[in-house]
C-alpha cells in the first residue's frame, strides 16, 4: 500500500512539473510576441495533456454483481446437458443470461438481460448483436457469449400465435362473407348490471364504537 501510495505521489509531482514547465514556455512566447493561433493552440493541447486522471480504477469488471450473476433457486451445481443440446442458427432472438458456474464467454454486466440477435455461430458460442442506447442513437454491439449464457427469447411467441389465429379468423370471414377485426381490444370495463335488492332491504354499515375491556 504504501509504494502504490509512493507511486501515485511520484506520478503527481511530475505532472505538477511538467505543469510549470509547459506554463514558463508559453508565458516567454507570449513576451517575445510570437504568440500566435498556432502557438496558443499548441499551448492548450500541452495543458490539457497535464490534467490526466491518475486515480487508480476503484472497481473491477465484475464488481457489484452478486446479486446479478447468482443462480437461480434449486438450479445451483453442474450445469445440464440439455443447455449443449439446444441448435441456435443466425438470425434467432436470444435473451442473454449469465450463468455463473461458467466463468468462460460471461456476458459484461451491461449486457445482462438484453435481448439480441445471433449473427454467428461456433461449435462452443454464438455472437448476438445487442442495440445499445448511446445519447440519442442506438449503436450495434456485437458480442461474443458461450451458449451457456443464452437462451432463445419468446417475445415473439405471443406474436406467432395470434398471427395463425388471425390467419384462421380471417379465412373463415371470407368465406362467410363478412368483415372482422383482427385487432387486439384493451380489457374494457365492466357493463352496467342490476342487483335484485328483493328480500334483502339495503343497511347502512358503520365502524363499531371503541370498546375497553379493563
Amino acid at each position: 500500500m504504501a509504494q502504490a501510495y509512493k507511486g501515485i505521489l511520484g506520478d503527481y509531482k511530475r505532472k505538477k512539473e511538467e505543469e510549470v514547465r509547459v506554463r514558463g514556455r508559453v508565458a516567454d512566447r507570449a513576451d517575445e510576441g510570437g504568440f500566435g493561433i498556432k502557438d496558443s493552440t499548441y499551448s492548450k493541447r500541452a495543458e490539457r495533456k497535464l490534467y490526466v486522471n491518475t486515480r487508480q480504477q476503484l472497481f473491477g469488471y465484475r464488481a457489484r454483481t452478486r446479486d446479478m450473476f447468482k443462480r437461480s433457486f434449486k438450479e445451483k451445481g453442474m450445469i445440464k446437458m440439455s443447455t449443449y443440446l439446444v441448435t441456435y442458427r443466425v438470425g434467432d432472438i436470444v435473451d442473454i443470461k449469465a450463468n455463473a458456474a461458467q466463468q468462460k464467454g460471461m456476458p459484461h454486466k451491461y449486457y445482462q438481460g438484453r435481448t439480441g440477435v445471433v449473427y454467428n455461430v461456433t461449435p462452443s458460442a454464438v455472437g448476438v448483436i445487442v442495440k445499445k442506447p448511446v445519447g440519442n442513437r442506438y449503436i450495434e454491439k456485437r458480442v461474443n457469449l458461450r451458449i451457456e449464457h443464452v437462451k432463445h427469447s419468446k417475445s415473439r411467441q405471443e406474436f406467432l400465435e395470434r398471427v395463425k389465429v388471425n390467419s384462421v379468423k380471417s379465412k373463415e370471414a371470407k368465406e362467410k362473407g363478412v368483415k372482422v377485426s383482427l385487432k387486439r381490444i384493451p380489457t374494457l370495463p365492466r357493463e352496467a348490471r342490476t342487483v335484485a335488492a328483493a328480500g334483502a332491504p339495503p343497511q347502512t354499515i358503520v365502524p363499531v364504537p371503541y370498546e375497553t375491556t379493563i
